[in-house]
């Protein structure tokens, strides 16, 4: 996975608009974790973690914390 974090970002938020998840407003801080990237937004209920696969044009979107009220 390349490392440009506007990229990045972007494609995380389409992947979530395709998945009908309201996206977070604001900048996301993104925190690299070994090969995956964590997306937090501060104040929001989601955090998310892009991870590589084995396949190099396949990524993994993992829902790391969702808070419900």
């Amino acid at each position: 996975m390349q490392g440009n974090q506007s990229w990045l970002s972007q494609e995380v938020i389409t992947e979530l608009e395709l998945r009908d998840i309201e996206i977070p407003s604001g900048m996301a801080k993104i925190k690299k974790a070994g090969n995956s990237f964590y997306f937090e937004w501060t104040g929001a209920s989601l955090d998310v973690r892009l991870e590589p696969t084995r396949n190099p044009f396949v990524a993994k979107l993992r829902n790391v914390h969702e808070i419900t009220s």
